[in-house]
């Protein structure tokens, strides 16, 4: 999973944002691509989920299937991306992503939860 430095997360009731930085040194950037670094648009799920794990209940959430996805700018090592998720009635949520270039992604996401065993 890619790591990612989350930060000033703001929960309300549907959703959650968070600022999110791509740490530069993330080995993804070797070799995608050798003296164009970018983040594969795969390694943006791993910040969708990072930042839905920072919602109290959410946790253990991951990831379980990308119902629609639209790319517009690429990121860079360093970038500074802002992430919106807002949950819906069905488990899944809807996302969008900014950067300092302007809209970087809009997803539609399903999401998982792990069935707790008393």
């Amino acid at each position: 999973m890619i790591r990612v430095v989350a930060r000033d997360a703001v929960r309300s009731g549907g959703g959650v944002s968070a600022t999110v930085r791509v740490d530069p040194a993330e080995p993804v950037f070797a070799g995608h691509y050798p003296g164009f670094p970018l983040l594969p648009g795969l390694a943006l799920l791993d910040v969708v989920q990072a930042v839905v794990r920072t919602c109290p209940g959410r946790e253990a959430a991951r990831l379980s299937g990308v119902d629609r996805v639209r790319f517009f700018h690429e990121v860079r090592p360093g970038d500074e991306l802002a992430v919106e998720v807002e949950f819906g009635a069905d488990g899944g949520c809807s996302v969008a992503i900014t950067g300092e270039r302007g809209r970087v992604a809009q997803l539609r996401c399903a999401l998982a939860m792990p069935e707790v065993v008393a």
